[in-house]
C-alpha cells in the first residue's frame, strides 16, 4: 500500500508540474503577443497536454486520499491542521481546474475560430475581447496557484494545535470568510476588467503581489480554522 501511495503521489506531482509550470511560463515568460500567437497556432498535442494535466491532478489527488483511507481504515488522517490545509488547497485547485475547462478552454476556441474564419484585421478585433478575458482568467489561476502549493506543502509539515474551548463556530466563520475571498477573486477574474480589479491582474508584478497577499490571507484563515478545531 505504501508503494501505491508513493506511485500515486509521484504521478500527482508530475501532473502538477506540467500544469502549474506551463501556467507560470505563459504568465511570467511569454509576452501577450506570443500568448496570442500560440493560442492560434499551437498544435493539438500541446493543447491536449495542457487540457488533461489538471484532470490528472484532480484524479490522482482523489485516488491518493482514497488509498490513504483504505490503508488506515478511516478518514482520521484528515483530522486537525493536516486535513484543513489539504482540503482547502484541494478545493482551490478544483476552482482552478474549473476555470481552465469551463472558462479558458471555450475562450481559446473562440480566439482560434476568429483567426481561422476572418482576415487579419477582423480577426484581431473579434479576438481582442476574448483574449483579454482569457488573460484575466489565466492570471487568476496563477494567483490561486501559490496558496494551493503552499497549503499542500504545509499540510504534512506544519502542525497547528487546536485551541481549547472554542467549538466549531470560529472555524466555520473562517471557512466562510475564506470562501468569500476566493469567490470575490474568481468573480473579478471573470468580469473585473476595469478599475481596482483590473489593477490586481494587469501586470506580472501585480499578479505576483496579489498572489502573495491572497496566499497569506488564505493561510491565516486556514490556520485559524485548524486552531479552532474544525
Amino acid at each position: 500500500m505504501d508503494a501505491l501511495l508513493l506511485l500515486v503521489r509521484t504521478l500527482h506531482l508530475l501532473f502538477v508540474i506540467s500544469w502549474i509550470g506551463r501556467l507560470y511560463w505563459i504568465n511570467f515568460a511569454e509576452s501577450p503577443f506570443l500568448l496570442e500567437t500560440n493560442i492560434r497556432s499551437r498544435d493539438s498535442t500541446t493543447i491536449s497536454w495542457w487540457r488533461w494535466s489538471p484532470l490528472g491532478v484532480v484524479v490522482t489527488g482523489f485516488v491518493y486520499l482514497l488509498v490513504k483511507r483504505l490503508q488506515i481504515g478511516s478518514w482520521q488522517f484528515l483530522d486537525g491542521s493536516y486535513g484543513v490545509f489539504m482540503l482547502t488547497g484541494a478545493a482551490l485547485g478544483l476552482v482552478m481546474a474549473a476555470n481552465l475547462w469551463l472558462v479558458m478552454r471555450p475562450l481559446k476556441r473562440k480566439v482560434k475560430a476568429a483567426a481561422a474564419g476572418l482576415g487579419p484585421v477582423e480577426a484581431a478585433r473579434a479576438a481582442a475581447e476574448n483574449l483579454q478575458r482569457l488573460g484575466f482568467a489565466t492570471r487568476t489561476n496563477t494567483l490561486f496557484s501559490l496558496p494551493v502549493i503552499f497549503l499542500m506543502g504545509a499540510a504534512p509539515h506544519y502542525v497547528v494545535r487546536p485551541w481549547e474551548g472554542l467549538g466549531w463556530r470560529p472555524a466555520a466563520l473562517c471557512g466562510v470568510l475564506a470562501a468569500a475571498v476566493v469567490a470575490a477573486l474568481e468573480f473579478n477574474g471573470l468580469v473585473g476588467h476595469a478599475g481596482f480589479g483590473k489593477r490586481l491582474l494587469e501586470s506580472r508584478a501585480a499578479v505576483a503581489v496579489s498572489a502573495v497577499v491572497f496566499g497569506t490571507v488564505l493561510f491565516v484563515l486556514a490556520k485559524l480554522m485548524a486552531g479552532a478545531g474544525l
